[in-house]
This record gives structure tokens, C-alpha cells and sequence, in this order.
């Protein structure tokens, strides 16, 4: 079975060259390390999280205030 994609309610972009740690498995994005988001997400939302050419990663849960969102 599947992951249900239609939960993902926005999309976190990456900027270039942020992406290295995501691939080798560290579990957070910060602030900083943000793009774009993309959607309208909500605090505690998942969102699909993409490096700076669109390229899935991963999913994540989105915090907006929080040093890691």
C-alpha cells in the first residue's frame, strides 16, 4: 500500500546545495534552509519537502515558528 499524497498539503523548497544532509538521512530542514513554501500549510501540516531543482526528498511536518519547521 501506498502513501496517501493527498494529506501533503503544501511543498517546502530547499535552497541550492541544502539538499546534501536531507540525502545522507539528517531528519530536519532549518529556517534558513528554506527556499519557498509552496501551498498554504498549517502548523503541524505534512508537506512535501524538495531540493532547489524539484527533486523529492522526502515529508515533513511543517512548524513555521519553530528554528526547524
Amino acid at each position: 500500500m501506498g502513501y496517501p499524497f493527498e494529506v501533503l498539503v503544501g511543498t517546502i523548497t530547499l535552497k541550492p546545495g541544502r539538499e546534501k544532509k536531507i540525502r545522507h538521512f539528517y531528519p530536519w530542514v532549518q529556517n534558513g534552509e528554506i527556499l519557498s513554501v509552496d501551498g498554504n500549510p498549517s502548523p503541524g501540516d505534512l508537506v512535501k519537502v524538495v531540493d532547489s531543482q524539484g527533486v523529492w526528498l522526502g515529508i515533513g511536518t511543517y512548524y513555521p515558528t519553530h528554528r526547524f519547521p
